[in-house]
């Protein structure tokens, strides 16, 4: 893990959602705008990543996380 994966613009805290489509969908957003990604492809990937197993860790805790095949869009 290095430093630069977790900078403070790149974490989300106490994010409104009434659904974890919802949640994945804003944190979607955010990780495409930060990396110059497809939201809807980010969004695609996290969705199909969390069809294997759960990101969450615990208490509200999640490291949601794909792999895309050509992530640079821009």
């Amino acid at each position: 893990m290095t430093t630069a994966t977790f900078t403070p613009d790149v974490v989300a805290c106490r994010l409104a959602a009434t659904s974890k489509k919802q949640l994945l969908q804003q944190l979607s957003t955010m990780a495409a705008a930060h990396a110059g990604l497809c939201d809807r492809k980010v969004l695609s990937a996290i969705i199909s990543r969390e069809k294997l197993g759960s990101t969450g860790i615990g208490n509200g805790l999640a490291l949601p996380h794909a792999i895309l095949d050509r992530p640079r869009v821009r």
